[in-house]
């Protein structure tokens, strides 16, 4: 045998003696003879199997029954179960301290959410083609018509294909033949209770025997195209510059850009604001501040003075989000983009920190130029200045005529300014003139201290920040990504099928920055500037640390597909830019034999296409918490999030289970009657179907947490009821007898 071979041949042999690696063949046995020996030996384990009930009461025991039967089949492999939504509303959603009593440890389980029908075959089929799974259960509700032969025909050739055994749970489903191999039925039954149960008078244990069969009640630098350290922080000796962008009439000139817009082509517009019961002028475009019109004046006073004055209300919110649209366009030449705005003012600017990137666009003059000529294109009034800290940057831009400061010479610049571009208090400013003081540099001239004795101590911090003495650094609206890879086009990119061919280029090269790194992404966004000033960005995320360039390609491939608003290129982009924004360590794993680790692969890679595909938040995990109230026992989370370390609640081998396998939220109320008014009920009305109840245990008295709950909040006896026809229910009583208040009776959960 060549050398070569040897590690695959035991490999192989390794996972067969195993059961891992590949899909297990044969019969899946439920562990009771005669059952076994009437389905010849067990169910097919690769095949699509239907089991069916036909009341929403026994939508519990047929879960029960799938979760035995897949536990069964999996031997140890993951678990996935496609739940409708619609399913959780009526029968309520899968409780893990319930699973984790029955026998499945619920961190084996991976839930996803399907909002209808169409949604949970698509994920099912999906899920079904992965080997690497030991299960899949799919949960519809009801009868929905795309589930027909077609569709399941289709589910079993995928089962078929992987090994897989997949269960089909059709309820409240009309009794009809399986059309699958091979169906069932499934309904609780009243079982024979030992001798020790019937003296108690307790609900017997769960009479599913796969159940019972498995388990009983257990528990740098930029390149121009390459961005390879965006993040990195810059050597102390490395003066930081910075691009202040300032949109004096933004209000004004946003409504303009409108073609619905009221304003004038010619005349002089503003906008007015209640204040005090008085409209007043909140901003005002160039001609009427040409006419001597500024913010603050009344409108009466305004139309005594311009008589044809144009009006519209003002909508700050609106401004702010046009403001933001214009921070992710400026991203294309740096990400590290803030607002800008004067002291206790709405923004009304840009500030980008341009450190280390002006060489790709030909320098700073030409960055400054181009983001000014790009703004104004958009029909803006923009002035723009560059400086070495973000105040000396933006008093430039407002009050100076210097629009470029060279790196070290900020106060040289900033001493020629006026005191306006301290933007301090009217009271200061009227004061520094009556000094004689009218310009920085009379203020630079004099002792600090003298200024801050007279001013306060914020006067000097302002002036030394106005200087080019202190930077304060600015905070981005984005943060800055890991590691980003960027491509400009000489023409726009005019065609939507040429980004998959332009991100397959850009993931290969943030691979090999990656890896040099010794670290894998986690989170992956494409960003699409369109020539005409708008951003598109695409998002995907993965469960682990990741450099494989093709699986996060059909991530995008996946998110582009379940787009509502398709791509449209329109005028073209003319920059691609795919940005890491969560990067962590990742160690090359050495293979194991077994077939383990490409399992776990498959898995994850299963896992990041269904939350790409459906949302993170319908991709779920469950883990424990420490809490005695039923509700906050145990929480959803998405599938990457971290589980805590709480633990599930033990249960002993001949008790029955002590919660149930399904919760509702909120609990359902139910008309009960009882024999005394401190006991168990005799039997309730849910859903208008009267159930006569035979066996009940309790009460367990559960008080509320008061330091979430509130002293008020009432307290909770439960009790585990069975029903004549074998249905178990969980119900309790909100409130005491002789309290004043007439107790309620709940029906909280329903087991298996």
């Amino acid at each position: 045998m060549p050398r070569s071979s040897i590690p695959e041949a035991l490999r192989q042999r390794l996972a067969a003696l195993t059961g891992r690696g590949a899909p297990a063949a044969g019969l899946v046995p439920l562990g009771v003879p005669a059952i076994d020996a009437a389905l010849g030996g067990g169910v097919a384990r690769g095949a699509l199997h239907e089991l069916q009930s036909q009341w929403t009461a026994d939508v519990a025991a047929l879960t029960g029954f799938a979760i035995g039967l897949a536990l069964r089949a999996a031997q140890g492999q993951p678990i996935l179960w496609v739940r409708q939504d619609f399913a959780e509303i009526e029968a309520g959603g899968v409780h893990p301290p319930g699973l984790a009593e029955l026998g499945l440890d619920p961190g084996r389980l991976l839930l996803v959410r399907a909002r209808d029908a169409t949604q949970l075959l698509r994920a099912g089929g999906e899920a079904i083609r992965c080997s690497a799974l030991g299960a899949v259960l799919l949960q519809p509700w009801g009868e929905p018509k795309v589930l027909d032969l077609t569709a399941t025909r289709r589910l079993s050739l995928a089962a078929e294909a992987s090994g897989v055994p997949a269960l089909l749970l059709r309820a409240p489903a009309r009794p009809a033949p399986a059309r699958r191999r091979p169906g069932g039925r499934c309904a609780p039954c009243p079982r024979t209770p030992s001798r020790r149960t019937r003296r108690a008078g307790r609900p017997s244990p769960s009479g599913c025997c796969a159940i019972a069969a498995v388990s009983p009640n257990r528990n740098g630098r930029w390149s121009g195209t390459v961005t390879e350290a965006a993040s990195s922080p810059a050597s102390p000796a490395e003066r930081r510059r910075y691009l202040a962008l300032w949109l004096p009439f933004l209000a004004t000139d946003r409504l303009r850009r409108k073609r619905d817009c009221a304003a004038p082509a010619d005349g002089p517009f503003a906008l007015v604001e209640t204040v005090r019961s008085a409209l007043r002028l909140a901003a005002v475009d160039r001609r009427a501040a040409a006419l001597g019109l500024a913010a603050g004046l009344t409108l009466a006073d305004a139309r005594a003075r311009v008589p044809d004055l144009a009006v519209a209300d003002a909508d700050p919110a609106a401004d702010r989000r046009f403001l933001e649209d214009l921070a992710g366009l400026c991203d294309r030449w740096t990400p590290l983009v803030a607002l800008d705005a004067a002291t206790d003012a709405a923004p009304d600017g840009l500030m980008l920190d341009i450190t280390g990137c002006a060489h790709l666009f030909g320098g700073e003059a030409a960055l400054r130029d181009a983001a000014a000529t790009r703004l104004a294109a958009l029909g803006l009034a923009v002035r723009a200045a560059v400086a070495g800290t973000p105040d000396a940057a933006r008093a430039l831009a407002r009050f100076g005529r210097t629009r470029l400061a060279p790196p070290g010479r900020d106060a040289d610049a900033a001493r020629r300014l006026p005191i306006a571009a301290l933007e301090e208090r009217p009271e200061v400013q009227v004061a520094l003139s009556r000094a004689g003081l009218a310009s920085l540099g009379d203020l630079a001239d004099r002792p600090s201290a003298a200024l801050a004795a007279r001013f306060g101590a914020d006067l000097p911090r302002r002036l030394a920040r106005l200087l080019g003495r202190e930077d304060r650094r600015i905070v981005p609206l984005r943060a800055p990504p890991a590691c980003m890879v960027e491509r400009h086009f000489p023409e726009p990119l005019q065609r939507a099928d040429g980004i998959e061919a332009v991100l397959e280029g850009l993931l290969a090269a943030v691979a090999r920055i990656l890896e040099a790194r010794g670290q894998g992404g986690r989170s992956f966004e494409a960003g699409l500037f369109h020539t005409d000033g708008r951003v598109r960005r695409l998002t995907v995320a993965t469960g682990r640390p990741t450099r494989d360039g093709a699986a996060v390609l059909r991530l995008f491939r996946e998110r582009i597909a379940t787009l509502a608003d398709p791509i449209d290129p329109g005028y073209g982009f003319d920059v691609i830019r795919l940005a890491v924004p969560v990067a962590e360590p990742l160690i090359p794993a050495a293979p194991d034999l077994d077939g383990r680790a490409a399992g776990q692969e498959a898995v994850a890679d299963l896992v990041d296409r269904l939350a790409t595909r459906l949302g993170p938040d319908r991709v779920l995990r469950m883990a424990a918490r420490d809490s005695h109230h039923p509700d906050r026992e145990a929480v959803l989370l998405p599938w990457g999030a971290a589980a805590g370390s709480a633990g599930w609640r033990p249960t002993g081998p001949d008790e029955p289970p002590a919660r149930p396998l399904q919760l509702f939220d909120p609990p359902q109320p139910v008309e009960t009657i009882a024999e005394v008014p401190d006991g168990p009920p005799i039997r309730f009305r849910w859903r208008r179907v009267l159930h006569q109840i035979t066996r009940a245990e309790g009460p367990e008295r559960i008080a509320p947490e008061w330091w979430r709950d509130g002293s008020d909040a009432p307290i909770r006896d439960y009790y585990r009821v069975e029903d004549s026809e074998g249905r178990r229910f969980w119900v309790f009583r909100e409130g005491l007898y002789g309290t004043g208040e007439r107790p309620r009776w709940f029906l909280h959960g329903l087991f298996a």
